[in-house]
């Protein structure tokens, strides 16, 4: 299960897409996510405001010490997930620790929790390599990580003049 929209795309790139059994409201990519059940949604109904309500209403929640993210209990129930993938960086970004902490209360069974927290290029590739280990895909992490640090290389090798290859 997946908590984080990125991670929700890392795990098709896994090709895992079979085993994610729930994702959030914000998992948007590749189209077939959609058809996963969702878990977490917001209550900010992001399409119907502006930038500028969301910030206050988003706002006026933190001060409140209310959630941003709500978990479908039903759906997290039939999911019954054995891992559940998330971040601890930022309570507005994505679900945050206290929707990890009520899914676990509500599962009879407690799954694994991962938490993606990278903070830079190096973590970033870092993370893909653990999450390979979680998922028993290391030679699938590897081939990613290295296409990565291919782009990420081809980028750093071009004057502020030159495109990129994956630019063009």
């Amino acid at each position: 299960m997946s908590f984080l929209p990125s991670a929700t795309e890392l795990l098709y790139e896994f090709g895992v897409e079979d085993n994610l059994v729930g994702v959030t409201h914000e998992c948007k990519f590749p189209k077939d996510v959609k058809s996963k059940p969702r878990i977490i949604n917001s209550v900010i109904n992001s399409k119907e405001l502006n930038s500028n309500e969301i910030s206050t209403i988003t706002c006026q929640l933190l001060n409140d010490w209310k959630d941003i993210f709500t978990i479908d209990e039903e759906n997290l129930r039939k999911t019954n997930p054995d891992l559940i993938i998330s971040q601890e960086t930022c309570e507005v970004c994505a679900a945050y620790i206290n929707q990890i902490n009520k899914a676990i209360q509500i599962l009879q069974t407690k799954p694994i929790l991962h938490l993606m927290d990278p903070h830079n290029l190096f973590e970033i590739i870092q993370s893909v390599t653990e999450l390979g280990k979680i998922l028993s895909k290391e030679s699938k992490a590897r081939e990613i990580t290295e296409s990565l640090e291919k782009r990420i290389n081809n980028v750093r090798n071009h004057t502020n003049n030159e495109k990129p290859e994956f630019l063009q």
